[in-house]
């Protein structure tokens, strides 16, 4: 008898034995790097959690240091998962949840019954940190009053911008409280007034202009983090007029030569000898979407010149007979030629069109007494 149970002894010893030398030989210990996510179990998309540590486009996920044991080929299996960023843990949040208050998680208890884990056949050694905190927050819809701002076309519209729909906005409670709608949102209308003002007018437009235009809530940069329903609202606003006459100084007056070797031989006698032909004034037609940069001009940001060609010089005894397209420059010393004096606006100005008739100034082309050597011009052979 004694011998039988020496017998039955020794063979549950040694398949023990043989039993923890399989399971060492076929087991393994590894620590990884795990995110792991907190998921309320009760209208998950009404709260906002923020895990002390996480990231801030991942509040509600942090990594932590996992250490579990199991079947190797599981081991390695989850290693691999884990290198690709395709394995993550949650932990369900049954208790209710109350914002304002910070929460504190046992993630070893949490974790240790995990399907995740266990269905592989891990075990969960220890987890790092073991206890995370974290805060509670709210998701609440509130109506939204918008404050138009039309910028620069405030002065230019009749009345004020109209929104047709009605807007709630979903945003955090904590960040802007309960009364929330008592603040009206600055909605930046400016560059979707321009945009919408410069398809619709024409190169002559005047008179009053009804626009309608949809606007994208979600890229202006309003004062609060929250998204809207609807995401598009319609804004409606009516221009007083769809241009505007400005008038513009310019200065100098330059002078554009269309004729060959034109100052070796030649020089300009204005008729004012004051000089104030040099300062040009002139009415513009300015759209309204460009009425404040163009009063931003300076006078010499526009160009004013006048032209002279070969029908402004002096009559030359030499010369051949004028022909019927040339009209030879008068030779008196009393008689001076208008001139018109065209405009150049600058790049992006291409629109603004002069109003009225072009100014003009009265000058006269003279053969010069010296030539370029500064000596008197020799008289011509008899």
């Amino acid at each position: 008898m004694k011998t039988q149970v020496r017998l039955i002894v020794s063979t549950i010893a040694l398949t023990v034995l043989i039993w923890i030398y399989a399971n060492q030989a076929s087991h393994s210990t590894t620590t990884l790097s795990v995110p792991v996510k907190l998921d309320p179990a009760e209208a998950g998309s009404l709260w906002a959690l923020h895990i002390a540590g996480a990231s801030a486009d991942q509040p509600d996920s942090r990594q932590v240091q996992l250490t579990v044991r199991g079947p190797k080929k599981a081991i390695r299996m989850l290693e691999s998962e884990t290198s690709q960023e395709r394995f993550a843990l949650t932990v369900k949040l049954a208790d209710q949840l109350t914002p304002g208050r910070t929460n504190s998680r046992d993630l070893y208890a949490d974790l240790s019954g995990s399907p995740e884990l266990l269905q592989r056949g891990l075990t969960l050694q220890s987890v790092l940190p073991k206890v995370i905190e974290f805060e509670v927050d709210r998701y609440i819809k509130v109506p939204v009053e918008f404050k138009p701002d039309a910028g620069a076309f405030k002065g230019a519209l009749v009345g004020q911008p109209t929104i047709l729909e009605k807007v709630t906005a979903r945003v955090l409670e904590s960040k802007v409280g309960k009364d929330f709608a008592a603040y009206p949102l600055v909605m930046p209308l400016e560059d979707a007034i321009r945009e919408a003002f410069d398809k619709r007018r024409s190169e002559e437009a005047s008179g009053p202009l009804a626009l309608h235009f949809p606007v994208q809530l979600e890229s202006l940069r309003l004062a609060v983090d929250a998204v809207f329903e609807p995401s598009v609202v319609h804004v409606t606003v009516e221009l007083r007029d769809q241009s505007s006459i400005e008038r513009k100084t310019v200065r100098p007056l330059s002078v554009m030569v269309r004729t060959q070797d034109f100052f070796e031989g030649y020089e300009i006698e204005w008729e004012d000898k004051t000089g104030a032909q040099f300062t040009q004034s002139i009415n513009c037609r300015v759209p309204v979407s460009k009425l404040d940069a163009f009063r931003q001009i300076e006078s010499t940001g526009i160009l004013a010149y006048v032209i002279i060609d070969s029908s402004d010089l002096p009559v030359d005894a030499t010369a051949a007979a004028p022909t019927a397209t040339t009209v030879p420059a008068p030779t008196t010393s009393a008689t001076y030629r208008p001139k018109q004096v065209h405009f150049v606006f600058p790049p992006g100005f291409e629109d603004v069109k002069p109003v009225g008739p072009p100014p003009t100034v009265n000058l006269r082309v003279n053969r010069k007494k010296t030539d370029v050597t500064g000596l008197p011009t020799p008289a011509a052979a008899p």
